[in-house]
């Protein structure tokens, strides 16, 4: 977990926002919005193949990394942080790391050459161009996974972590509020969007967007240490 402190900093990046500041957070779509967001079945069964492979295999540091990109899909926030740590772990030697990222890039870049319609291969791509410090890569990855998926309203929370990370902040506010119009009860969209407005000096709406973030009790423990 990061510390909170850090949350309201500039500097945000995309897994500390989506996999850190929301790790405790867990809103998943029920089930009458789940179609409405084009979840086709394709997904739940990725997710169960890559838990059996993460099982079988728990030391392999790319299966582990792609199950954290589809929990993140699916808004499992904890579940994607704890395979991002994990993913992490396996790695080990630090220089590794960017190798290892770099082998992803190219598999995903591999794959959407012969079929530009494999989502979990764009979303992997925009996960690890992130990671590897290509911000903008990142961004471009996930505006055409949005344009895929219009109804995923955490499309827009990774899209919008891109922006306040490349210092976008008005493009960043605009996506966040993209993805209320999606789903308005997203409490973690509202808290990101308080904490922007807060940045810009607009205490009213920094207000009204944090207010309704933290009637979501885990949201509310987690950020203020609460429930420790």
């Amino acid at each position: 977990m990061i510390a909170t402190d850090r949350l309201h900093t500039p500097g945000l990046t995309l897994a500390a926002v989506m996999l850190g500041v929301a790790a405790a957070v867990i809103l998943p779509a029920p089930a009458d919005r789940a179609e409405a967001q084009g979840t086709a079945p394709q997904w739940p069964s990725l997710i169960r193949r890559y838990e059996q492979q993460v099982a079988l295999a728990p030391a392999d540091p790319h299966t582990r990394f792609t199950l954290a990109v589809l929990y993140a899909r699916d808004g499992r926030l904890l579940e994607a942080y704890n395979q991002i740590q994990a993913a992490d772990q396996a790695v080990g030697d630090p220089a590794q790391r960017l190798p290892l990222i770099g082998q992803v890039i190219s598999e995903a870049e591999e794959r959407l050459r012969q079929t530009p319609a494999d989502l979990l291969a764009r979303y992997r791509l925009a996960f690890a161009k992130h990671f590897a410090g290509d911000r903008l890569g990142g961004i471009a990855e996930m505006q055409r996974i949005i344009a895929a998926e219009p109804r995923n309203e955490w499309g827009y929370g990774y899209l919008g972590a891109g922006y306040a990370t490349a210092g976008q902040d008005e493009q960043a506010i605009a996506t966040w509020e993209r993805g209320l119009q999606v789903n308005p009860r997203n409490a973690v969209l509202h808290y990101l969007l308080g904490l922007a407005y807060g940045r810009k000096g607009d205490k009213k709406k920094a207000a009204a967007h944090l207010a309704i973030a933290y009637r979501d009790r885990t949201l509310y423990e987690y950020v203020t240490g609460s429930g420790r």
